[in-house]
């Protein structure tokens, strides 16, 4: 592989990352409300808006948020979550989207 090719492979794939915010909301021991933001990042695998995570990032949460590359926030639901392979899809609502495949 060239370096070029290199270039190449890591410009495209760059387009496809995002950002996952969450929020889950615990109880505590006295019964209190007790949210929870959790961080991570993925990819688009899909041009029409599918993103893989892991699934304990996105497991239990009230909220999925994903940030593209141009700057777009967009909510996310969760498709699919498969604990046992710590796999999710999460569906946003967006086209045309950089994409892996």
């Amino acid at each position: 592989m060239s370096e070029e090719d290199l270039v190449d492979i890591i410009e495209k794939a760059t387009k496809n990352v995002v950002d996952i915010n969450t929020l889950r909301v615990f109880h505590d021991m006295l019964y209190r409300v007790v949210p929870v933001k959790e961080v991570g990042s993925s990819f688009v695998f899909q041009e029409d808006g599918y993103v893989l995570i892991n699934s304990h990032v996105v497991e239990r949460s009230r909220k999925v948020m994903v940030t593209l590359v141009d700057g777009r926030v967009l909510e996310g639901r969760l498709i699919g979550n498969r604990r046992t392979t710590d796999i999710a899809v999460i569906k946003i609502d967006a086209d045309n989207l950089a994409s892996l495949n």
